[in-house]
């Protein structure tokens, strides 16, 4: 404790006519009085699945003049850092005398919206200066949610479906209502299935081969819906012509994402699709019964080739490698376009990819015969002074431009018109 002087003007004139020494009296402060407690305004917070910024009021209580702090920091309930909010930690300090509050702000993410809600937990800790923990020291932070957004995938409802067995490749038609966004189907232990959306009260699921009896459910990024009695899968596939694959070799063994992974062995009628490693969408080409050639997609991992036809399944005894796919190729010093090919696609110097937009410009081919200016080949003599419409291309965004050629022009030759004149087929030098 410290001591503070209080004294009373009657004690201080009594001492001084007294000539004696004046005493003073001491009163006691406590250590309460001094230090300040630093908590949570509340124990509970709210917040939307819609996302936003969560402000958490720290406040200070019994201020004096003495400087504070206290760390945050957040931890993970169901709620999870980075996909439902964003994981937080930091400082908060006061001056002296400072008595206003401190916010802690916690970006909530946008997600899918869920059922239920989702919590996490702020902390308060390591108070220095005049400053203790208070209570609450710990906020729970819950994520419910957003009753003001709706909800775009509506719950499916299934009616009926036919037919009610068959065969690995037998298309189901299920009957009722919600299906528009439907993105997923499984038959029994399989969750794999095949869907097409027809409707928004018809889907067509396609029985896999690795499905068993049992209910037929379908899915969309929301709600499921399963049918009431089970779809009986039979023995046989739908068409008894499917083989059974037998792999033999391939080559290579390993390459980035675009390689194309030659397969040989038999049986290889039939086939519709390839896995590789974790990837199950491989582009798979049937070159024989004998041989294929798959396609190493993006998302493929280190792993087994496998290839389907609707009744079986086939893999490689080894794994198939996936290396790190080739930076792309730096783009031209000279500003020329930089195009090459991964996979089914054309990429630029960037690594971009790019979706070629063509037209075809004609008139230039004419130029040698006509004996038109070759300052202007097919400009006003075709027709459209100036030449082509360059505002009306870069409208339509077009990045190929294919301009037809005379070969004459270009090899250097000579032309000959209907009354056997020679016509130079390049007046201008433009094409050499």
């Amino acid at each position: 404790m410290r001591w503070t002087q209080r004294l009373t003007f009657q004690w201080m004139l009594g001492a001084l006519f007294a000539g004696g020494v004046m005493a003073m009296q001491a009163t006691p402060v406590s250590a309460a009085e001094i230090r300040a407690t630093v908590s949570f305004s509340a124990s509970d917070y709210e917040a939307k699945q819609s996302g936003g910024m969560l402000k958490i009021p720290v406040i200070r209580s019994n201020v004096r003049t003495a400087k504070a702090s206290v760390n945050y920091f957040t931890t993970d309930g169901s709620a999870r850092a980075g996909i439902d909010y964003t994981a937080k930690s930091g400082a908060l300090y006061w001056r002296r005398g400072d008595s206003s509050a401190k916010t802690i702000e916690i970006p909530i993410r946008t997600v899918a919206a869920y059922s239920g809600s989702r919590t996490f937990t702020v902390h308060l800790t390591s108070p220095e200066g005049a400053a203790d923990l208070g209570i609450p020291s710990l906020a729970k932070v819950t994520i419910v949610p957003d009753t003001s957004v709706p909800d775009v995938d509506p719950q499916p409802y299934i009616d009926s479906f036919s037919p009610a067995s068959g065969p690995v490749g037998t298309v189901v038609t299920v009957i009722g209502s919600g299906f528009t966004g439907v993105n997923a189907a499984w038959v029994g232990t399989s969750h794999n299935a095949p869907v097409s959306v027809l409707s928004d009260t018809s889907v067509a699921v396609t029985i896999p081969s690795d499905a068993s009896t049992g209910a037929i459910g379908i899915f969309n990024p929301s709600h499921v819906s399963f049918t009431a009695t089970s779809f009986t899968v039979t023995s046989g596939p739908s068409d008894p012509g499917y083989p059974q694959p037998y792999i033999q070799s391939f080559s290579p063994t390993s390459g980035g994402v675009g390689t194309i992974v030659t397969i040989n062995g038999s049986g290889f009628t039939g086939l519709n699709a390839a896995w590789v490693g974790a990837a199950h969408n491989a582009s798979v080409a049937v070159l024989s019964d004998t041989q294929v050639k798959v396609t190493v997609p993006e998302g493929a991992t280190s792993g087994a080739i496998g290839i389907f036809n609707p009744a079986h399944v086939a893999f490689t005894a080894s794994p198939f490698t996936v290396t790190s796919s080739p930076p792309p190729p730096p783009p031209p010093g000279n500003g020329a376009l930089s195009l090459r090919t991964q996979g089914n696609r054309f990429i630029d110097g960037n690594g971009n990819y790019i979706q070629l937009r063509g037209v075809n410009y004609s008139g230039f081919e004419f130029a040698a015969i006509q004996g038109w200016s070759g300052n202007d080949p097919s400009g006003g003599q075709a027709g459209q002074p100036g030449g082509p419409n360059w505002a009306a291309l870069k409208a339509w965004k077009v990045n190929i431009l294919r301009i037809p050629l005379n070969e004459a022009s270009w090899l250097g030759g000579s032309c000959v018109d209907t009354s056997g004149n020679v016509i130079n087929p390049d007046p201008a030098g433009n094409y050499r």
